[in-house]
């Protein structure tokens, strides 16, 4: 059964997920104050797990288009426009119910904080880097396997020719 995501684009979501939750959560702890601890680390998954949807849902939709007979370059604009909008609003939503627990200055919710930080604005970064870096891992992930599928049949080509140049002189006698 085909998943729908070919096997040459599987690895394209996955790419960027773990400097999405790096990169978007230690910063912010910094912007905002609030000390880095272990319970940072447990907004991480949660980040990767909504960073994950959010470039499923992209790919998705260009294999949607590629099945629909479109290029990947015109798949991926394509995507990216018409995709833009429900990534955006996912992330939005997600940073706007988390945004009373950051700002929260009750004792009880204190140990959510980073947690809530870590997840909030990584996904802010993680959108950023999921209309722009997966559908540019889309078509670099082409072009390699187009000029290796090039590469492995010049090759496969060169050879048939030694071979059929060897068969040819062994059949003439000297």
């Amino acid at each position: 059964m085909r998943t729908g995501i070919e096997p040459r684009r599987r690895a394209a979501p996955r790419t960027t997920l773990p400097s999405r939750a790096i990169l978007g959560a230690l910063p912010s702890h910094i912007l905002l104050g609030v000390t880095p601890s272990y319970l940072s680390v447990f907004g991480m998954p949660a980040l990767a797990g909504v960073a994950l949807d959010n470039s499923i849902v992209l790919v998705g939709y260009v294999n949607q288009r590629r099945a629909a007979g479109r290029t990947l370059r015109e798949a991926a604009l394509e995507a990216g426009a018409r995709r833009f909008r429900p990534i955006l609003l996912t992330s939005a939503t997600t940073l706007a119910g988390l945004a009373p627990l950051m700002l929260a200055k009750s004792l009880q919710a204190q140990f959510l904080i980073p947690t809530a930080v870590s997840l909030g604005f990584g996904i802010v970064l993680g959108t950023v880097i999921t209309l722009l870096l997966v559908l540019c891992a889309l078509r670099v992930a082409d072009d390699v396997g187009a000029t290796w599928r090039g590469l492995t049949a010049q090759q496969y080509q060169i050879k048939l020719n030694i071979h059929g140049a060897l068969n040819t002189a062994i059949e003439r006698p000297v």
